[in-house]
């Protein structure tokens, strides 16, 4: 019985990981379900070199997936090995709706991974903005964004990353487009938050609002400190601020 409880154990554990949705190559399902992600990442690399098969974005969603899988495992060698995991998982996401449909219908499918995979590179741009490491934080938004271009949390944070690299240009595009989409979004009542990105919102705005202030552009601080507090009614910080505008 305690064999049968650990076989079991495991087939719960690999059945876990989310896998490609609509695959045409069903032939790799079986040995995914049964966690042999390295065999399935060796068939999709050598797939990526195949003249007709690199321009489709399956081959590089299987990497993704097993890249994360393998980033993930509890073997220790695997973890090891695979310690970049985390950061192939978003290259070959990113690549991967850059090779599918212009209406990304093929990525949208991946609905659960890319839920899962969006979290994860949030928490690593966090950690490399507490390293002080903007550029790859920056970056890391940017893969996010090519597979999730419509969420204004993600493109707003990334506009703060340009700002503190001194991208005007791009900081500046990326803001005159998510913000008023964000201050849109919770203007209405019935809106919920993408519960992922969302907390990505609160040091964003309170950057913005210090940035427009020390360039004196007044107005547009207070603009940005109203559209804080209808994010964050109750936050003290963003109150304070906007009273030292008055």
């Amino acid at each position: 019985m305690r064999t049968l409880g650990v076989v079991c154990f495991l087939t719960i554990a690999s059945c876990s990981q989310a896998q490609v949705v609509d695959a045409t190559i069903d032939k790799w399902i079986p040995k995914y379900n049964a966690g042999e992600f390295e065999w399935v990442l060796k068939k999709a690399e050598a797939l990526m070199e195949d003249e007709k098969a690199k321009k489709t974005a399956e081959p590089y969603m299987w990497a993704a997936m097993c890249n994360l899988a393998l980033y993930r495992s509890e073997d220790a060698k695997l973890k090891d090995t695979y310690k970049a995991g985390l950061r192939d998982a978003l290259k070959y996401t990113a690549k991967a709706a850059t090779k599918d449909s212009k209406d990304l219908v093929f990525i949208a499918a991946q609905k659960e991974f890319l839920s899962d995979l969006k979290k994860e590179g949030i928490a690593l741009a966090q950690s490399y903005i507490d390293a002080k490491d903007v550029r790859k934080a920056n970056y890391t938004y940017k893969q996010i964004l090519t597979f999730d271009p419509k969420d204004d949390n993600i493109q707003f944070a990334k506009a703060v990353t340009d700002i503190k690299m001194s991208n005007t240009v791009d900081a500046d595009k990326s803001i005159a487009e998510s913000l008023p989409r964000i201050e849109a979004n919770y203007r209405d009542l019935s809106f919920k938050p993408d519960p992922i990105s969302s907390p990505l919102l609160r040091d964003a705005v309170i950057f913005y609002i210090d940035h427009l202030t020390m360039l004196n552009l007044k107005d547009s601080a207070r603009h940005a400190v109203f559209v804080g507090r209808m994010i964050y009614p109750f936050d003290e910080e963003i109150k304070k601020k906007g009273e030292s505008l008055k």
